[in-house]
């Protein structure tokens, strides 16, 4: 009797931590959709275009620019770039924006 009662709660332990960690791995963080698009702001007379992909990466001028995520909140979207500057989303009702730690300017974005 004992046995049996040691080995249900044994199956039971071992039901429980598998469907946990699988429930874990299926989380994602979401991905928001209001920064994934493509771009445009006019800077010094230029167009720039600026884009964001469903899996986060970031594209400038249609060329990929290596960044980590360090920031994806509904409100703000922020990315660390190699050499160390933040190059920011910001969404505020309507208005898009993107800040260029680089540059230290933020432009007004415009869906293309």
């Amino acid at each position: 009797m004992l046995k049996r009662k040691l080995l249900v709660l044994g199956i039971s332990l071992v039901v429980g931590a598998l469907s946990s960690t699988l429930f874990h791995r299926r989380k994602k963080t979401p991905v928001h959709t209001a920064f994934i698009g493509e771009w445009f702001y006019f800077h010094k007379h230029r167009q720039v275009t600026v884009a964001v992909n469903e899996d986060l990466t970031l594209y400038i001028q249609n060329r990929l620019h290596p960044a980590t995520v360090l920031e994806a909140t509904p409100q703000r979207l922020v990315f660390l770039d190699t050499l160390g500057y933040q190059i920011i989303f910001e969404k505020n009702d309507t208005i898009l924006s993107f800040h260029d730690e680089t540059e230290d300017a933020t432009f007004l974005l415009t869906k293309k």
